[in-house]
């Protein structure tokens, strides 16, 4: 910035200045690159969980912008009961278990992570525009459901998580219901495509696929 500032607000939010990541792309097919990527992502958890009071209060859990777009977003009414129905069971087991609200990731999808040479201490990650306030199981169940069709790659992922923290272990055995509020995520997401005839990244008929398989992942019980 000009004055020498790392940030500035303007009309459409805040433009920063980020640190350039060094490293590589992990190998989602290595599962020594999907433990340090789980280890990435607890270590990330664990510096940011101090700064929810900083997210706008919308994006707090627990998420009064899903309530509207659940309510303002066009979908079949099957799509939007079984929506609901992921984001009330995630409240409930959230009130139930008591667990914390973080600044989470969002979408830690596998290119969201770099990896630094040897040093898993420099791994890091990028993309943070989906930020938000929600507990860990978020972030983790994005990853589950990027992980559906390979347990292998999620056992180890999860591993490197508990490696450096270990104590939302038995938060774990929630994680499905989280999985499912993913789903409800990606269901809205793709719904607004298809309501605003967004083709940019997907064809019309990739949008109905995929919230077709959302609306499928969202009717697959929870085993907690």
């Amino acid at each position: 910035m000009p004055d020498g500032a790392l940030d500035v607000t303007v009309p459409s939010g805040v433009v920063a200045l980020l640190e350039y990541v060094h490293g590589r792309r992990p190998d989602v097919d290595a599962l020594a690159d999907l433990r340090r990527m789980g280890s990435a992502l607890a270590r990330a958890h664990a510096c940011l969980a101090p700064d929810v009071e900083c997210l706008d209060q919308t994006l707090r859990w627990p998420w009064p912008w899903a309530d509207d777009a659940l309510t303002r977003i066009p979908m079949p009414v099957e799509i939007r009961d079984a929506a609901r129905r992921a984001l009330d069971d995630a409240r409930r087991t959230t009130e139930a278990d008591g667990l914390l609200e973080h600044v989470v990731h969002g979408d830690p999808a596998f290119d969201a992570f770099v990896l630094n040479g040897a040093r898993v201490e420099d791994d890091g990650m990028v993309d943070w525009s989906a930020t938000m306030g929600a507990p860990v199981l978020y972030d983790l169940g994005t990853v589950a459901a990027l992980c559906r069709r390979q347990p292998e790659r999620l056992s180890a992922f999860l591993q490197g998580y508990l490696d450096i923290d270990s104590t939302i272990t038995d938060q774990v055995q929630r994680l499905s219901t989280f999985t499912r509020l993913r789903w409800m995520c990606t269901a809205v997401y793709l719904a607004d495509r298809i309501d605003r005839g967004i083709e940019r990244g997907a064809s019309p008929k990739g949008n109905r696929l995929g919230l077709a398989e959302a609306y499928a992942q969202l009717n697959v019980p929870t085993s907690g």
